[in-house]
């Protein structure tokens, strides 16, 4: 709208001038005093007819020229500005694309020793995520009284940093810090211990606790930094900034984001909620409610939602 106003302000100016310059102009020409006293005109009088016009208004004309010089120069730019956005920004997405067809993880499911690749890497990330949070639920009291959504957001958090740095002898001197900030020392002990335990239920040569932090952390920070980088452009009306975000969102499968959501409610994704992206953008309106088992992510995101549309 303020662009608009802009352009609007400057053609009513360039109008009014030029308007101005050539009924001056006309005016002065119908002037008695630029006749002789026959009514004629002569080259005398045309010589200072034209000698008043260069003077008043061929300024007036050379501010015409200049302020059209100006909005071409400045139009040019933003025609730049806008060309050099966009390359960036395909860019941006093609590194995105190229992130999750390079992902490969093996399914901790089979015994084969098959691996997925691409975007079916999301698909086992999100069970497994999904089946931690439920694990670390049932390890994990709701206090009486407790809001749910304050208890369902701590029950995330704490399973997601397992998820996501893995559970081991080594990390858990790393998460368990994180825990107590939620938990408390005793209470992320048992948690820890419990998960651990739940480990060695499982064959060691299957990676089910071991942690995606490599697989995950290059692609968040890709995402935060395209998120960030469409926010930042000042040029952008707000309907082209969501349209390029809806760009963004359109890549990103139903799986891709859950594991958004996850990662938003964690504590490593404090960032993300700081900025209110998911809400404000609609990140994650692929998840039907029922999709994260005992979560409902509208409880979360207030933002409508595909299957509303139903």
């Amino acid at each position: 709208m303020k662009r608009i106003k802009e352009v609007n302000w400057t053609i009513l100016l360039v109008t009014f001038l030029a308007i101005f310059g050539i009924t001056f102009m006309l005016l002065m020409a119908k002037n008695p005093i630029f006749q002789s006293e026959e009514g004629h005109y002569t080259s005398s009088l045309w010589s200072e007819y034209g000698a008043l016009m260069a003077g008043v208004v061929g300024p007036v004309f050379s501010l015409v020229g200049f302020v059209l010089i100006f909005e071409t120069i400045k139009w040019q730019k933003r025609i730049f500005e806008r060309q050099q956005f966009e390359t960036k920004f395909f860019e941006l997405l093609k590194i995105h694309r190229e992130n999750v067809n390079q992902m490969s993880h093996r399914d901790p499911m089979l015994s084969s020793g098959e691996f997925i690749h691409g975007r079916a890497v999301f698909i086992l990330l999100h069970r497994q995520c999904l089946k931690l949070s439920e694990q670390v639920r049932d390890l994990i009291p709701q206090e009486e009284h407790q809001d749910p959504k304050i208890y369902q957001e701590k029950v995330l958090d704490i399973a997601f940093l397992c998820f996501y740095f893995g559970v081991s002898e080594q990390s858990v001197f790393g998460l368990k810090p994180l825990l107590e900030r939620r938990l408390g020392n005793r209470l992320s002990e048992n948690v820890l211990e419990s998960l651990l335990a739940l480990k060695s239920q499982y064959d060691p040569d299957v990676a089910f606790y071991t942690g995606h932090q490599s697989k995950l952390s290059n692609y968040f920070r890709h995402l935060f930094h395209t998120l960030q980088f469409v926010e930042v452009a000042k040029f952008l009306k707000e309907e082209e900034r969501t349209s390029y975000i809806q760009m963004l969102q359109a890549q990103l499968t139903t799986y891709e984001q859950a594991m958004m959501f996850y990662f938003s409610l964690s504590t490593l994704g404090r960032s993300w909620k700081e900025k209110n992206w998911i809400e404000t953008h609609g990140l994650v309106r692929s998840m039907p409610p029922w999709f994260l088992s005992w979560v409902n992510p509208a409880d979360f995101y207030q933002i409508n939602y595909e299957y509303h549309r139903l």
